[in-house]
């Protein structure tokens, strides 16, 4: 893979994240159908664990305006 002078990002390669990953695979057939939507769930489970953690870590500083706004985003996005 090439990479840029100070080797920080691959040249024509934007970053990828998990989900991305995931759909690509797929889509070159390194994952089949089960496999991609059991992916798909399993980061779904992990990204509803971290945001449990985030709400249980911000709770225990919530006189903090910052931890309060924290807690108002997570509320309007329904995230809970």
């Amino acid at each position: 893979m090439n990479a840029t002078e100070d080797g920080t990002e691959p040249v024509g390669e934007g970053p990828i994240d998990t989900l991305d990953a995931i759909e690509r695979a797929s889509s070159i057939g390194m994952l089949s159908a089960g496999d991609t939507v059991l992916a798909t769930k399993q980061l779904a489970e992990r990204q509803a664990l971290a945001l449990n953690e985030i709400r249980l870590f911000v709770e225990c500083y919530s006189y903090s305006s910052v931890s309060r706004r924290i807690l108002a985003i997570l509320d309007r996005e329904g995230l809970k």
